[in-house]
């Protein structure tokens, strides 16, 4: 954490039971990082830009997020 944001290495798990394991900057998914989904087969191993696989085609995959994920991207929630 930096300055209460996610910020380094690390993991984060969703309610849907799918996972991140990699780097975040400033909240988001950014730098080397893996999504896996809820029966933990692997969906993007790779780079994140801004929260983003940097492969454009597999971005509408990964963004399906739970809700979990919209309250981790905006506290205020």
């Amino acid at each position: 954490m930096k300055s209460g944001k996610f910020d380094g290495e690390g993991q984060f798990s969703f309610s849907n039971g799918s996972n991140y394991f990699g780097n975040f900057k400033e909240h988001m998914r950014h730098g080397e990082g893996m999504m896996l989904d809820d029966t933990q087969v692997e969906i993007f191993s790779g780079e994140w830009v801004n929260d983003k696989p940097s492969n454009k085609d597999v971005q509408a995959l990964v963004m399906k997020m739970p809700r979990s994920y919209i309250i981790l991207n905006n506290p205020s929630n």
